[in-house]
């Protein structure tokens, strides 16, 4: 993937979690930061490839290389994971759960339709 690429990842309908089924979110900006070759990224990649299909969310997801905490999951500029943003490159074995990226896509999903 090209450094500040977007990406969308679609999802079809699923019936295991009927919180976020079949929205496109417009207004949720999700990004995932990381260093050049982190070998976590594809991992967080699946896992929120994994939550988005299992909740029918359709999202634009921008990737975005640089000197930062990696792989770092962004949505609407909030860690999901709840921590503190760090500055400056490091390596990152925190990587989020799906429960804390579905939390996080809820918590956006509401703030969005409530504006």
């Amino acid at each position: 993937m090209d450094p500040g690429s977007d990406r969308a990842m679609t999802a079809p309908r699923a019936a295991s979690d009927t919180r976020l089924i079949g929205r496109t979110a417009r207004d949720i900006n999700v990004q995932i930061l990381h260093v050049p070759d982190c070998p976590l990224v594809d991992g967080l990649r699946s896992l929120l490839d994994r939550r988005l299909s299992r909740s029918g969310l359709h999202v634009t997801v921008e990737d975005v290389e640089g000197p930062y905490p990696s792989p770092t999951l962004l949505i609407n500029g909030d860690d999901v994971t709840g921590r503190p943003i760090a500055e400056g490159p490091s390596c990152r074995l925190d990587l989020p759960s799906e429960e804390e990226i579905l939390t996080a896509l809820t918590r956006a999903e509401t703030y969005s339709v409530e504006e």
